[in-house]
């Protein structure tokens, strides 16, 4: 299954001497740019790979994505409480950023 979304709504923040805070989850882990509600907000990779609409809507996707690269990379990404590490989700969202730009530019 490959999971794509509206890369539109979504982009890397640059970095800059100040952490980004998640508006999600308050933590200074932020390195997204999203655009919900016609709001752009900086979240975190976790908390956009688990706690938003899309999200939650592709769960089965992107489980099926991790567990993919876990095998390539042949370790464990998700701690105990199924959660990535921020670097891990960043990778995660990256990849799935990616690979929607590329197929959204082919359409």
């Amino acid at each position: 299954m490959t999971v794509l979304l509206d890369n539109k709504n979504i982009m890397p923040l640059h970095g800059s001497e100040k952490p980004n805070i998640c508006t999600f989850c308050a933590k200074p882990e932020a390195r997204w740019l999203v655009r919900l509600e016609g709001k752009s907000e900086p979240w975190c990779a976790q908390c956009f790979l688990g706690e938003t609409g899309w999200g939650k809507t592709n769960s089965n996707g992107i489980s099926e994505l991790i567990v993919k690269v876990e095998e390539k990379l042949n370790r464990q990404m998700r701690d105990t409480e199924g959660r990535l590490s921020p670097d891990d989700a960043d990778r995660i969202l990256s990849s799935i950023v990616f690979v929607s730009a590329y197929k959204n530019k082919r359409k």
